[in-house]
């Protein structure tokens, strides 16, 4: 596996993920929760449809590392979108 494609494509998709919360949080303040959930998930399903696409090429290497960073834009943008709205003062609909 060539970890400098795989990390090169987990640091795009932690920047992407960087940057939509920021132009997210900027706009609507601290309470994020509802309308950052909607682009996180579609974040995550674009990984996944580009992995399966990468599979049917039999290029596993290049769909796991795609898989990987599904999972990982899932955690850390889920997790950030609580503790924004949590530090803003709870659920804020």
């Amino acid at each position: 596996m060539d970890l400098k494609k795989t990390g090169r494509i987990h640091l795009v998709n932690l920047l992407v993920l960087l940057a939509y919360m920021s132009i997210l949080t900027a706009m609507h303040g601290g309470g994020v929760l509802l309308t950052s959930i909607w682009p996180i998930f579609l974040h995550v399903c674009v990984n996944m449809i580009t992995a399966a696409v990468y599979y049917s090429n039999n290029n596993r290497e290049t769909a796991n590392a795609f898989m990987l960073s599904a999972l990982i834009v899932a955690l850390v943008g889920f997790s950030s979108c609580w503790g924004l709205s949590s530090a803003a003062g709870g659920l804020r609909f």
